[in-house]
C-alpha cells in the first residue's frame, strides 16, 4: 500500500571558524565555534515494517546546533601534553531515537526534542614516552 508524502527541498549552511594562538613558552590557546545541521535519515523518516505497522514521521525537522569551545594546551617535557577544554553546545530540534516497547522485531521511533543545552569540561593528558601514544582523559558526566 503506497504512502504519499509531500515533496520537500531544503538547503543549509554549516559555517565553522577557529583561531589559535601560540602563547609564551609551551602554551597554546584555541577558540572555535561552528553551526551544524543534521538531517534525519531515511530510517528516521520511514522506520517500520510495511506488512505490520508503518512507523513514519515525515514531519521530522533537521537538528540544528551551535558548538563553541575554548582549549588550552601545554606541551610538557618528554613528548607529553596536557589539554583542557571548556565547551558549550546549544542544539535545537535534536533528533532522538528510542525503541518502541513491545515491538518484535524492535522498531525505533525518531522524534525532535525542542532544545538540549550542554556545558562541559574535558581534560586530557597524553604521553609518548614508550614510543606509542598513551592517553588519559577525564570527562565529567
Amino acid at each position: 500500500m503506497p504512502v504519499n508524502f509531500q515533496a520537500r527541498r531544503e538547503s543549509y549552511l554549516s559555517p565553522k571558524v577557529g583561531v589559535g594562538w601560540q602563547l609564551q613558552g609551551d602554551w597554546a590557546l584555541k577558540i572555535s565555534t561552528g553551526h551544524a545541521v543534521r538531517l534525519p535519515t531515511a530510517g528516521g523518516w520511514f522506520q517500520g515494517h510495511a506488512q505490520v505497522d508503518i512507523v513514519t514521521n515525515p514531519k521530522l525537522k533537521p537538528e540544528k546546533g551551535w558548538t563553541t569551545e575554548v582549549t588550552s594546551e601545554h606541551a610538557l617535557p618528554a613528548l607529553q601534553r596536557l589539554r583542557s577544554t571548556l565547551f558549550h553546545e546549544n542544539t535545537l530540534l535534536a533528533l532522538h531515537s528510542q525503541a518502541i516497547a513491545g515491538t518484535s522485531p524492535v522498531v525505533n521511533s525518531v522524534q525532535n526534542i525542542d532544545r538540549i543545552c550542554t556545558w562541559g569540561v574535558d581534560a586530557a593528558y597524553t604521553t609518548r614516552q614508550t614510543g606509542s601514544p598513551k592517553a588519559w582523559t577525564c570527562r565529567p558526566a
